[in-house]
């Protein structure tokens, strides 16, 4: 049996139509029926019946579409994942509560022309699945999202600097920082009550204050709109405010930061993963300051 054509079979049984099965797979529909016959005596059983009008998958035809089809998932599974472990491609799930430059994967593609970065982009809940799944080989997190599992190992990559930022009309309507925190909404991309709860914990920490109110937005574009719509306050990588003339910014390096992680399974170490873990351990060794308690 052919695993390069069942996608003929496969698409026949989907559509219900030889005709248009054949357009998908661009054949003829003569070679569509032929291939169709040759796989019936192959398996020696009946897998469509055939009218003038309408085309049916047989009892034994639905078996063997949903039999095949998963074997054939699993093929494609099994080449890609044996085509990672040859250290050809790694694939990457992306967690972020914001905006993260990670220039040591620029510095591994570069120094690595053989292997191949692929990235996904998800909230966390999907990307662990994937990772589960080995649908991606690592993740790259914030710590603060706190994502946890069996077997996982966490390595630190970069440190994020953050500012905290309002809009200087909310300032001085509020009289100050502390009464901006209190009385506005902090707004954020993420949904993470983790993540939300880490920045209470360092507000009340270093600033005695906190914020009730969550406003969850969608990009880094629409957190901005609405910082200066002057409708809350952000935490933001530092650097990122480019507008200051109505933004005010507030550094917060010496007193928070977060730290991204790559993470991935210990049971699940392909080559081209191995050789990012070291790569990243012998640059980031001196560059991650231990985060302040």
């Amino acid at each position: 049996m052919d695993l390069s054509k069942i996608g003929y079979f496969l698409t026949a049984a989907e559509t219900l139509n030889f005709t248009q099965a054949a357009e998908r797979c661009h054949i003829s529909q003569t070679t569509m029926s032929k291939y169709i016959s040759g796989l019936e005596r192959e398996l020696n059983c009946i897998l469509f019946t055939r009218t003038h009008r309408t085309v049916r998958l047989t009892p034994a035809g639905e078996r063997f579409y949903n039999g095949i089809r998963g074997i054939l998932l699993s093929y494609q599974a099994l080449c890609e994942e044996l085509a990672r472990d040859a250290g050809k491609e790694l694939r990457i799930g992306i967690v972020a509560t914001d905006y993260i430059d990670v220039a040591v994967l620029r510095a591994f593609e570069e120094e690595t022309p053989d292997i191949r970065l692929f990235f996904r982009y998800d909230e966390k809940e999907r990307m662990l699945q994937e990772l589960q799944d080995r649908r991606v080989d690592a993740l790259i997190a914030p710590d603060v999202l706190e994502i946890g599992g069996r077997n996982l190992r966490r390595l630190p990559i970069l440190r994020i600097d953050e500012d905290l930022v309002c809009s200087r009309q909310l300032l001085e309507t509020c009289g100050s920082l502390v009464r901006v925190i209190e009385s506005t909404p902090f707004i954020t991309k993420t949904d993470s009550t983790a993540y939300h709860s880490a920045c209470r914990r360092m507000l009340r920490r270093h600033l005695g204050a906190d914020f009730s109110d969550v406003l969850q937005v969608q990009s880094f574009a629409e957190q901005l709109m609405n910082l200066g719509m002057s409708r809350g306050f952000a935490l933001i990588p530092s650097g990122t405010a480019a507008n200051t003339e109505t933004l005010a910014v507030f550094p917060m390096r010496e007193i928070y930061s977060e730290t991204a992680e790559l993470i991935y399974c210990e049971s699940h170490v392909p080559d081209a993963l191995r050789r990012l873990i070291r790569f990243v351990s012998v640059r980031t060794d001196e560059k991650i300051d231990e985060k302040k308690e």
